[in-house]
């Protein structure tokens, strides 16, 4: 994956990318990858295409589905 970041700020659309995708890095070394850009670039924060729209506090790419469910535990303590 090769990482570019634009220099118009602008809200996401895709008609406007000029074939680019809009996309979050899955592995440690396209994370690194982009980080490099930044530092070159002297850019300190960019949007990556994440997001908790369908569930708080649960953060996929794009339109996923959370993937993980909420499990409620309990114990039960019996005194003789």
């Amino acid at each position: 994956m090769i990482w570019s970041i634009s220099s118009t700020k602008s809200s996401f659309r895709t008609d406007t990318c000029n074939g680019l995708t809009f996309a979050v890095p899955r592995t440690p070394r396209q994370n690194f990858e982009l980080l490099l850009l930044m530092k070159a670039q002297n850019i300190d924060a960019c949007w990556i295409n994440l997001n908790d729209m369908q569930q708080p506090d649960c953060w996929v790419v794009g339109s996923d589905q959370c993937p993980y469910r909420v499990l409620f535990l309990s114990s039960f303590f019996l005194n003789f």
